[in-house]
């Protein structure tokens, strides 16, 4: 699988419109794809742009119908 441009946590944090918690919690959880993480033990996760301005666009798009 090949990926797009990789970001850190602070910009998809800011892509979706939540903390960095809480991307770190879905990204624990299983809930929001990772691409990888980096190294050592505090390592980030790394998230491919795409994939996360499309949960974007389809959160935005839920809220809209509601």
């Amino acid at each position: 699988m090949s990926h797009g441009e990789l970001i850190g946590t602070g910009e998809a944090a800011r892509i979706l419109g939540w903390s960095r918690a809480t991307v770190v919690r879905h990204a624990d959880a299983g809930t929001l794809r990772t691409v990888g993480k980096l190294p050592g033990t505090l390592g980030g996760y790394l998230y491919d742009r795409g994939y996360i301005e499309g949960r974007a666009d389809a959160m935005r798009e839920k809220a809209g119908a509601a």
